[in-house]
């Protein structure tokens, strides 16, 4: 037997975890609800890509999105953004780069989510140099 291609993310909404959702390289994610949502995981669709919404790590007292891990499968397409204590900055089809950034735990998938990271390392590194 087959399995359903969003399969995983089902059991996901079953055992009542948060998902997200979005269309191929071009939107952010959007949290999925099932009373009001658009998407349907229900029905395949080859442009929109699913996935657990993403857990938070505390880093300097701030709440900030966990960077994507090894195990994040990532899309060479993709813009990607890399959290630094000098900021932000995107990084686009540089694969070493990228793999690298992401064993450094430095690497997210919204400009947002690196934003909130570079402001927490930065706040870190002045409480650790004060």
């Amino acid at each position: 037997m087959t399995t359903h291609i969003n399969a995983d993310i089902l059991r996901s909404i079953a055992d009542g975890r948060p998902v997200q959702w979005r269309t191929v390289g071009t939107d952010p994610w959007h949290d999925f609800d099932p009373t009001t949502s658009a998407v349907n995981p229900l029905v395949p669709n080859v442009r929109t890509i699913w996935r657990e919404k993403p857990a938070e790590v505390k880093i300097a007292g701030v709440q900030v999105p966990i960077p994507l891990g090894a195990d994040y499968l990532l899309d060479p397409y993709a813009t990607y953004w890399v959290a630094t204590l000098d900021g932000v900055r995107a990084c686009t089809g540089d694969s070493v780069a990228i793999s690298r950034y992401q064993k450094a735990r430095i690497l997210h998938d919204t400009r947002d989510a690196a934003r909130q990271h570079s402001d927490a390392l930065q706040q870190l590194n002045v409480t650790f140099f004060k």
